[in-house]
């Protein structure tokens, strides 16, 4: 149902309301003589009406307000500025001073409202006007009178003086767009260009794989080199390495750096790798210490204070000098009993399970149903409860139990809307009133009750 608002009412005939029976601003409705009243900022019981009747105007009038004058026997509105007559009335009372000779004039006009309105603005006589005006086009413009230019074209004067058309077009003109000095001056500083177009200009004789083809200044043309002859470095693109003394640098290409018959003479390389290469570095534990025999299964490689280096199998690495930091060591599980516990003291640091009953860390979870059958007292400060159904037996709830002295804190409930704002009914203190912190109310009756 909708919110339904009811006024204080009554349907005797004749019945206003006491001064006792409203506040200022209360309404109360006759039902039977169809009136409403109210107590004004006197605390006097009014009629609120359509219109003011009386011989001097209302004191705070507002637009559209209506008022009769019993003086002038004059129905009137304010128009927010002032009172005039509304309906039928002389023209004397709108202000008009025009005689009904002056009024005539305009008898037989056929001109249109919008014809009239043209006038709208005019200063002086306008036949004087236009004949100030100049009859024809003289000057420049004398040659675009009546006449269209041709489109897209520059318009320049001609040895007249007159306005005519350029052959530059609007495309050629835009060419210029951006210069900032002098075309020709520009053109002057720039060098001649090379004609490679003739295949003559290019000196090449026999051609090796991985060639240049560069430039000669010396013979004008251009010629075929190596990376050498061209000034670039020795770079390898493929191939293996065993030996590092000589520090190679390593280009794109697949590369590989064994050690399966030990690495040679030290040193280091570098991989300039730029595309989609790879570079293979193969180490062999069998060229490490070894200070076990092999046999099957997982090696570790390690090194001791000493700086060597040796393999071993699992079986012999002993892990009892680490420690268990974050990824060296997972899976990691204890596991308590509780004889295991009480064998050991009647407390643990450990988590435990008794039947359907978990502690971890102070922290105890609760499986099945648990049932209290005495009072249960709570002295958290927060209690959270999670069901999404919640039964309570007694029929009035407190909130705010430990308040005992002057009220000071508001009281109410808040409900929970997800991604949207929250809403909340609450008592106010401060307002002393309900608050609904501008939310709609509906499906309410609020009954004033009768008097």
């Amino acid at each position: 149902m909708a919110t339904t608002i009811l006024l204080k009412k009554s349907s005797v005939a004749g019945a206003a309301p006491l001064t006792t029976d409203l506040e200022q601003g209360e309404l109360a409705l006759n039902l039977a003589d169809r009136k409403i009243y109210t107590k004004d900022n006197s605390n006097n019981i009014v009629k609120v009406t359509g219109s003011f009747v009386n011989a001097s105007a209302p004191t705070a009038p507002s637009e559209g307000d209506l008022w009769y004058d019993t003086v002038n026997d004059l129905l009137k509105s304010y128009s927010g500025t002032a009172w005039s007559p509304t309906g039928y009335t002389t023209l004397g009372e709108f202000g008009v001073t025009a005689t009904a000779g002056e009024l005539n004039v305009l008898d037989g006009i056929t001109a249109s409202t919008t014809e009239l309105n043209y006038v709208d603005g005019v200063t002086s006589n306008i036949q004087t006007q236009l004949n100030a005006k100049q009859a024809t086009i003289t000057g420049a413009a004398t040659t675009i009178d009546t006449e269209d230019l041709t489109a897209n074209r520059a318009v320049i004067s001609n040895g007249s003086g007159k306005v005519a058309v350029s052959a530059v077009t609007s495309t050629e003109l835009g060419y210029l767009d951006g210069v900032t000095s002098s075309i020709q001056t520009q053109l002057n500083s720039k060098l001649e260009s090379v004609d490679i177009n003739d295949l003559g200009d290019v000196a090449i004789t026999s051609v090796a794989d991985n060639e240049l083809l560069a430039y000669d200044s010396g013979s004008g043309n251009f010629v075929n080199q190596t990376p050498t002859e061209a000034g670039f470095a020795s770079v390898a693109t493929s191939g293996s390495y065993n030996d590092l003394s000589n520090t190679p640098t390593i280009g794109n290409g697949t590369q590989t750096v064994s050690a399966g018959t030990g690495l040679s003479g030290g040193g280091s390389f570098t991989a300039n790798q730029t595309g989609n290469s790879s570079v293979t570095l193969n180490v062999d534990l069998d060229e490490l210490s070894t200070s076990v025999s092999n046999a099957d299964g997982d090696y570790f490689a390690v090194v001791d204070t000493s700086g060597n280096q040796y393999k071993l199998t699992k079986a012999n690495v002993n892990l009892s000098g680490f420690n268990n930091d974050p990824g060296f060591i997972t899976g990691y599980t204890e596991t308590d009993t509780l004889d295991s516990v009480t064998g050991r003291g009647a407390t643990t640091t450990n988590g435990i399970t008794v039947g359907s009953i978990t502690t971890s860390s102070g922290n105890d979870t609760f499986g099945g149903n648990v049932t209290v059958t005495g009072n249960l007292t709570v002295n958290g400060t927060t209690t959270s409860v999670n069901s999404n159904e919640v039964s309570i037996g007694d029929s009035v709830i407190v909130l705010n139990s430990d308040e005992t002295g002057t009220p000071s804190q508001n009281g109410g409930f808040e409900v929970e809307r997800g991604t949207a704002a929250n809403v909340s009914f609450v008592w106010n203190e401060t307002d002393d009133a309900w608050d609904l912190s501008n939310e709609t109310l509906q499906n309410v009756t609020l009954d004033g009750g009768t008097y």
